[in-house]
């Protein structure tokens, strides 16, 4: 499994076909993660008192949690349909629609990581470019995570499952830049 981590590559080429259960824990803690850190957030906000920054952070991983599933389970659709009909239709990948949501799911894993280290990023004394950087960076993962899984499972060129990834990193890189501009 620590592989994933420095030859994802090799971990896809290895474990094709994919187990369903790996990816759907990425999607559930991903979305933990994602709570936690809007929690953390307003924990911190230095105008509030303590009982009430209290109050107010588990009010919002109460009501997060839930959301943040539900919007999970929703980028993972768009993510693995864009994924999916790039790789089927454009470049004749031959796998099925499940497949290409495990592979999708998987791209979840640099969101754990970017969704707890911007909470902490986040504070004054950081630079404000530190969220930017972060977030380029997971989705760059995000996009080298799907490109080896659709390359490994859809049996495409590494060209073509870097260009079939490509859309939907672009599309986000786009996001973040607006989001920061």
């Amino acid at each position: 499994m620590l592989e994933f981590f420095y030859d994802p590559n090799r971990y896809f080429r290895e474990r094709t076909p994919l187990s369903s259960i790996p990816p759907a824990i990425m999607v559930v803690v991903a979305s933990f993660a994602s709570a936690v850190s809007a929690a953390s957030v307003i924990a911190g906000a230095p105008e509030q008192s303590e009982t009430y920054s209290a109050i107010m952070t588990v009010v919002t991983l109460l009501f997060n949690i839930p959301i943040a599933f539900v919007w999970n389970l929703l980028l993972l659709g768009i993510y693995a349909s864009i994924l999916h009909v790039l790789a089927s239709s454009i470049f004749d990948g031959g796998e099925s629609f499940g497949t290409t949501v495990k592979v999708a799911a998987w791209g979840f894993l640099p969101l754990i990581f970017s969704h707890l280290l911007t909470s902490f990023a986040y504070e004054p004394e950081l630079s404000s470019k530190l969220p930017f950087l972060i977030s380029t960076l997971a989705i760059v993962w995000q996009g080298a995570i799907w490109s080896f899984g659709l390359r490994h499972t859809h049996d495409l060129s590494f060209r073509n499952s870097v260009l079939t990834a490509g859309v939907p990193v672009a599309l986000m890189l786009a996001r973040v830049l607006l989001e920061t501009a």
